[in-house]
């Protein structure tokens, strides 16, 4: 498990990756703090197309603040969430998400 210290240091080399298509985060107990870094990762990084991100606590603040960084975002063709407790107000994060979000095909 990288959890949030080893997500930031991810993060940070991601913000500046010119490379990149595809990125999973999965099972490494990130939590909320280390979705923050995440959402940064995603409002900056102008080359990934598919994020993926599962099995980890990012819980409904966790979940806001990714849906806000896809509002953002006009990369992505592709996101996955699952296995996380997103719960009913993370869900009406992600329509919110997926209503603004105009690149995102699946």
């Amino acid at each position: 498990s990288i959890g949030n210290e080893g997500c930031a240091s991810l993060c940070t080399a991601l913000q500046q990756n010119k490379t990149l298509t595809s990125f999973t985060i999965s099972g490494g107990s990130i939590g909320n703090e280390g979705c923050a870094s995440v959402c940064t990762a995603l409002e900056q990084n102008k080359t990934l197309t598919s994020f993926t991100i599962f099995g980890d606590s990012i819980g409904n603040e966790g979940c806001a603040s990714l849906c806000t960084a896809l509002q953002q975002n006009k990369t992505l063709t592709s996101f996955t969430i699952f296995g996380d407790s997103i719960g009913n107000e993370g869900c009406a994060s992600v329509c919110t998400a997926l209503e603004q979000n105009k690149t995102l095909t699946s």
